[in-house]
């Protein structure tokens, strides 16, 4: 267990393809990564060193429409802290940020990350367009992360589809899948999000259309209940009922 290691690693290519057999909502990936990692310590402590790199990556979720455009992103590994680095496009003229620092104690991360965007074309579907920009950080401990900040929608344009005919799922429909986490091993999140709305903010369902004003301050525990406190409006609506 004594013995020292030594090594490198090193990569540079193109074929990002497999991101989206390992992450679900991608669907395509494209783009250049490199990474020069070194290997040291002993066999009984190994230590790795160096950095991973993205560049000039294109990721898409056909799912919500989002693309996400010059995605260049770096992680630093010295000892056991990860610090990561970060920024792309979304949409015409939505730019997104993330930086950060992450260590490893006992097997569990402990950190901060920091989420800086604006106008990000965060959803694009035929019932709700949304623009969001958000300053959030995520603080990391161990199986407990912590959420606060602010997300701000200049613009949205929501209108849900008529779902009045849909059909429900049976009511003697099981559905089978893993084994649930413990208790002791499940990471708990914590949040305080306030959602500010901008001045583009229109809806148009149930025979209600206007323009949303307005703030709202969630919260949220491990007890899986939200809270929330603030005042949303209706500006300049119109609401048509029995063709009146």
């Amino acid at each position: 267990h004594d013995w020292p290691l030594t090594g490198e690693f090193g990569l540079d290519g193109h074929a990002l393809g497999f991101i989206s057999a390992y992450v679900a909502p991608i669907d395509r990936a494209s783009g250049r990564v490199t990474a020069q990692l070194t290997l040291a310590g002993t066999l009984a402590a190994p230590r790795l060193g160096g950095a991973l790199r993205l560049v000039n990556a294109q990721l898409d979720a056909y799912q919500i429409n989002l693309s996400l455009r010059e995605v260049n992103f770096t992680a630093r590994l010295a000892d056991d802290t990860l610090t990561l680095e970060g920024s792309a496009l979304a949409g015409p003229d939505g730019r997104a940020s993330v930086s950060g620092e992450l260590r490893w104690q006992r097997g569990l991360p402990y950190g901060d990350l920091h989420l800086v965007g604006s106008d990000l074309r965060v959803l694009n579907i035929p019932e709700a367009r949304v623009d969001a920009s958000p300053d959030v950080a995520l603080h990391m401990a161990g199986r407990r992360i912590d959420l606060k900040g602010a997300v701000t929608l200049p613009y949205a344009r929501i209108e849900p589809a008529n779902l009045a005919k849909a059909v429900l799922a049976s009511g003697d429909e099981t559905l089978v899948g893993d084994a649930p986490t413990p208790p002791e091993e499940q990471i708990k999140v914590f949040s305080d999000i306030t959602l500010v709305l901008g001045d583009r903010v229109t809806v148009n369902t149930q025979g209600l259309s206007g323009r949303l004003s307005g703030s709202i301050t969630v919260n949220s525990d491990d007890s899986g209940i939200n809270r929330g406190s603030g005042e949303l409006k209706v500006e300049e609506g119109k609401y048509l009922a029995y063709g009146r």
